[in-house]
């Protein structure tokens, strides 16, 4: 009844890091006295990782104004509420994909304290989400988010070899169209590759290993959707990194040719003739767009024409 009584006084009212703090004593006790119970250890840790999302995000929304003994308590805590649930359900993988969120979370937050925080928060969400992957193999999930994990470590780390680890493992999502809402679909995948590239201010090896993906991955999502003109749309956009103009435009009428309702393909091709000075072109574009595109893209369009006027 004690326990009961700490609960219900830590829940009440607004809670901030300390109450939470509260709660996860609270929660802490109660796994004391129930976890010898096989089956109430399912609760336990989802309960667990549940205490260590709120105590993460909570931390991530009050850094810039708080001091940094108070980001590393909310990173230490969350992090050994996630250890905590872990040792509660090794061999579940839902608790390591939840597990894993949190750590990159505290990944995040860590940056507040220091690079090497930041990097070994990494470094356990790499570790989760690969025993998750090992669990359940043919869990998209788990290699969408251990992809993703071992990319951004390749990149904090300079490390091709992680960066190419991660890439295996987002190479699995490139087999097929799923229907999964919380799996990346190929073109989202390839917008993924290009968005972390692009983020690299220098020339490292690591940029030129993700670029070549990212064209690897996006002539792979032509093969699996080529009836989709956002695939042939950022095929487009490859082959403008590389000045092959020729190609991209031959892409860009393609993704006109399957998306005729939309300006997205119109606007693409009408920069690309305004880059090669082909202003005539350009404008010729926008005007049939103008007669063709959904009303709704209208105004885009107009936007685009009056600035090729100017």
């Amino acid at each position: 009844m004690a326990l009961v009584q700490q609960s219900n006084s830590a829940l009440a009212g607004k809670p901030g890091l300390t109450d939470l703090g509260k709660l996860g004593a609270v929660v802490g006790s109660l796994s004391q006295h129930l976890s010898a119970l096989p089956a109430v250890r399912p609760f336990l840790a989802q309960a667990y990782c549940t205490m260590a999302s709120l105590v993460v995000t909570d931390g991530l929304g009050h850094a810039g104004g708080n001091s940094k003994e108070f980001i590393t308590a909310a990173a230490n805590r969350a992090a050994k509420l996630a250890l905590g649930a872990l040792s509660l359900q090794p061999s579940s993988e839902k608790i390591h994909l939840d597990a894993g969120g949190v750590f990159l979370h505290v990944h995040e937050l860590s940056y507040n304290i220091s690079h090497s925080s930041a990097i070994s928060a990494l470094q356990q969400a790499v570790d989760v989400y690969s025993k998750a992957a090992q669990l359940a193999p043919y869990n998209l999930v788990a290699h969408q988010n251990l992809g993703s994990a071992l990319l951004t470590l390749g990149i904090d780390k300079e490390s091709v070899d992680t960066a190419r680890s991660g890439v295996f493992h987002l190479s699995k999502l490139m087999q097929r169209r799923t229907n999964f809402a919380s799996v990346k679909q190929p073109p989202q995948v390839v917008e993924h590759l290009v968005s972390l590239y692009g983020s690299i201010t220098s020339q490292t090896e690591v940029h030129k290993f993700l670029k070549d993906a990212a064209i690897s991955f996006s002539n792979r999502a032509v093969e699996l959707l080529p009836r989709v003109g956002e695939v042939h749309m950022l095929k487009a956009h490859m082959h403008m990194e590389r000045a092959e103009f020729e190609s991209a435009r031959q892409c860009l009428l393609r993704a006109v040719d399957l998306d005729q309702r939309d300006a997205g393909p119109r606007i693409a091709l009408s920069d690309l003739h305004s880059r090669l000075g082909e202003r005539d072109q350009a404008l010729s574009v926008l005007h049939r767009a103008r007669q063709e595109v959904q009303s709704d893209h209208r105004h885009v369009i107009e936007q685009h024409l009056n600035e090729l006027s100017d």
